[in-house]
């Protein structure tokens, strides 16, 4: 069977990212020896992004992203302490287990989840509304050719989507007499 070009597309863009996957888990493995403190503070105050990306399932996965950057920018408050303090093992542990840094960093990710549940919704309906005003304009400018034209025009619209068909051409003939 023959491949499609889609199928060759997809086959490439998945050795491509393959291919990245390792270098990069390498990369990051190896700056994470040398960035130990900061590794670790930022693994525990990020525990409810690594949840979020987790529990995502709709396909554009904007959970893990909101909840994701919200988060980091509570956990940098932690991670700027840490590097104040001279980026030590020890610190990083206390600041790890801080009650101020977690309720800080788990505090803008629950803001972030805030974000996430009440943008969706607020989009929805702002969506909704702007096809109200269409509808509403539409049924303006149909009044008016109404007016224009008379009730016939509106007789056969209307029987057309009672029918779900486009107005015969006999009914245009009878428009037009």
């Amino acid at each position: 069977m023959a491949k499609t070009d889609k199928e060759d597309a997809s086959e490439v863009s998945n050795q491509k990212t393959t291919s990245l996957r390792r270098p990069i888990l390498i990369l990051f493995l190896v700056a994470s020896i040398f960035a130990l403190p900061s590794v670790v503070v930022l693994a525990t105050l990020m525990i409810p992004t690594f949840i979020a990306i987790l529990m995502d399932r709709h396909i554009p996965k904007t959970l893990g992203m909101t909840v994701g950057c919200m988060n980091f920018a509570g956990a940098s408050v932690g991670w700027l302490e840490l590097v104040r303090r001279g980026h030590d093992i020890r610190d990083a542990l206390n600041i790890a287990m801080e009650p101020n840094s977690v309720f800080f960093a788990y505090g803008f990710a629950f803001f972030g989840w805030v974000l996430y549940l009440n943008i969706a919704p607020f989009v929805a309906r702002m969506t909704v509304r702007k096809a109200q005003m269409r509808v509403k304009r539409i049924r303006k400018r149909q009044e008016k050719l109404k007016k224009d034209w008379g009730t016939p025009v509106s007789k056969q619209e209307v029987q057309a989507v009672e029918t779900q068909e486009e107005p015969s051409s006999e009914a245009e003939e009878k428009n037009k007499k």
